[in-house]
Formats: structure tokens, C-alpha cells, sequence
């Protein structure tokens, strides 16, 4: 039982990670990898961008340049009939992708024709959905982009946002911005990544070795745990993938662990979460930190490649001591 709780006020043991899809960073630039276009009003902007519109972008770019999506979904509304130039209210082409968490990204002032998408459609994270222009209520050419929460018409309670591309967040008025290679942030890549993280607290919590054997790239795959000691200092352990399992025979020792807001970033065939969590022992607060781990993608799908954890019994929050396992 001793050897047990050692090793777990280590490491991380059972609990849940959820997707937040919501997160601010899971949003790309709404244009092309390289392309480089000036934020000519953003959130709180005095031209509209108030109220319910506060956290809208408006971005200055030619007519007919390709506008992408900030995110993966699915196309629900579209309109491109209207021409450019007419400076009338109402006559906006736009085109609005809903995404799976409920909200709604609005891509406005697009050119006659230039809704690139189907209404139905399911829409990549960086697929080209439109060409901007300059259609409706509009001093010049520009792409109206926000997110709304709630409901998708004008009107509207946008959300802020941030972009994962972007060379600063949050964004300023004036400055020019240029999208950036950025590893993906798309949604449904980072709930395959997160479902393994999950799994393995599972079969932590089951006590089960060979379920977490099974969830790592193999024997050379190690957890390392960085723990603030009583003096101050710091401590660095680390310990392989068989002998992680085998701390985890006893069913006995009630254990939770909760990683809250976490964050996914998808590279290819590799991945990184990492957020703080909160670790309980008998549904008392043992202590608090940092979680993160590399998984790689295999024939057998994605594994856990390395992990690591901050381990700090004085770090945690007010609102971390008040949360329940």
C-alpha cells in the first residue's frame, strides 16, 4: 500500500479529459498558410465590432483571396447572390460553419459566388470554404470572421478567440499578421489523442498492468515525475513502462485524478497534451500540477510515447482545493 501511494503522488492515476473544443488556440487564421493580411478593426473595434459583436476580426484582404476554416465542421448556412461594392445592410454573402461543441464561425462580406461549400458539407480545419470581397455594409474589402455561441444569426453573442497560427495572441488592431505552419489543432484528431490519455487512467484505476502496457509504443516508453521536496528543491524521477504497470496490482487504493482544460496539438503522427490537474487520494486534495504527454501514431493507432508530471502538494489553487473527485 506504502509502495503504492509513493508512486502515484508521482505520477497521475484515474480520472477523466475532456475535449474542449471550445478552447481559444483550437482556431487557425482564417486564410492560407503564408498569407500575410492586416487586422484593420478587431475585438471592441468602434466600427460594430461592440455588443454582441465585440469579439469579432475584420481582416483587409483583395477581393477573390481564399478564405479557409478556422476550424473543422459542418456547413449550415450559406449566401452568395449579392454583389460587391453596393454598401447596402443585409446584402452580405457569408458562408457559416457549425462546429462540434455547438458554436458557430460567421465568414462575412464574401464575393457574388464565392461561397466555396455546400450547406451539409463537413469541412476540414484549413479547407478553402470562400473568396472575400466586399459585399453589404462595407467601407472596403475585407473578411468578417467571429464565433458565436448560442445561434448563428446577426445579432448574435460572439466569443474570443485566439489562433493557433498567429504570431501573438490576442490579436492588435493595425498589425499585419501572416499564417503561420502551425501544427494542427483540429478537434477530432485531438479526441483520438485524448481517448488514449483517457484510457490510461482507466486501466490505472482498474488496476490493470497489461491494459497500460498496452496504450505505450513499447518497453523503452517512460514517466517521469518532477516533485518540489520539503527543503525546496527539486527531484527528478523516472521509471520505465513495466515497472509504471506494476505500481498499479492494488484495487484497494481509492484515487482520482482530474486533468482540467487540456490542451492538443496534433503534428502529423505525433501529439502533445498537457494541462494542470488536480489529484485526490480517499477524496481528500493530495496535491496538484502539471500533466503532459507525447504520444506517436502507429499501425495500431496512437501510443503513449513518454509522460510526465509536476507534483507540488502546495500549488494548488483555491478553486483546485474546492473541486470535487
Amino acid at each position: 500500500m506504502t509502495r503504492i501511494y509513493l508512486y502515484i503522488a508521482l505520477f497521475f492515476l484515474s480520472g477523466s479529459v475532456a475535449v474542449r473544443a471550445q478552447d481559444r488556440s483550437y482556431y487557425l487564421l482564417p486564410y492560407q498558410n503564408g498569407g500575410e493580411y492586416k487586422l484593420i478593426q478587431g475585438n471592441n473595434g468602434k466600427y460594430g465590432h461592440t455588443a454582441a459583436a465585440e469579439f469579432a476580426f475584420d481582416f483587409l484582404m483583395p477581393i477573390g483571396t481564399e478564405v479557409t476554416a478556422a476550424r473543422p465542421g459542418k456547413v449550415v448556412k450559406i449566401q452568395e447572390a449579392y454583389n460587391d461594392n453596393t454598401k447596402k445592410p443585409g446584402e452580405e454573402n457569408y458562408v457559416v460553419i457549425q462546429h462540434d461543441d455547438g458554436t458557430f464561425a460567421r465568414y462575412y462580406h464574401l464575393t457574388k459566388n464565392g461561397a466555396l461549400v455546400n450547406v451539409g458539407a463537413n469541412v476540414r480545419q484549413g479547407e478553402i470554404i470562400g473568396s472575400s470581397g466586399n459585399t453589404g455594409a462595407s467601407a472596403g474589402p475585407h473578411l468578417h470572421f467571429d464565433v458565436t455561441t448560442g445561434c448563428s444569426e446577426w445579432g448574435c453573442q460572439t466569443i474570443k478567440v485566439e489562433f493557433a497560427n498567429a504570431a501573438e495572441n490576442p490579436l492588435k488592431e493595425g498589425q499585419t499578421y501572416k499564417a503561420l505552419n502551425r501544427p494542427s489543432t483540429d478537434s477530432s484528431e485531438a479526441k483520438a489523442v485524448l481517448a488514449v490519455v483517457n484510457k490510461l487512467f482507466d486501466e490505472m484505476a482498474a488496476a490493470n498492468p497489461q491494459g497500460i502496457i498496452d496504450l505505450h509504443t513499447g518497453p523503452e516508453s517512460q514517466l517521469a515525475g518532477i516533485r518540489k521536496m520539503k527543503d525546496g528543491k527539486m527531484r527528478l524521477d523516472m521509471i520505465g513502462r513495466d515497472a509504471f504497470s506494476k505500481f498499479f496490482t492494488d484495487k484497494s487504493v481509492v484515487t482520482k485524478e482530474t486533468m482540467y482544460d487540456p490542451k492538443v496539438v496534433v503534428d502529423g503522427d505525433w501529439a502533445m497534451v498537457w494541462g494542470r490537474y488536480v489529484f485526490w487520494v480517499g477524496g481528500k486534495v493530495s496535491h496538484c500540477g502539471i500533466d503532459q504527454f507525447n504520444l506517436a501514431r502507429t499501425e495500431a493507432g496512437w501510443k503513449i510515447a513518454n509522460g510526465a508530471s509536476t507534483i507540488d502538494p502546495g500549488a494548488c489553487t483555491e478553486k483546485e482545493k474546492a473541486m470535487k473527485p
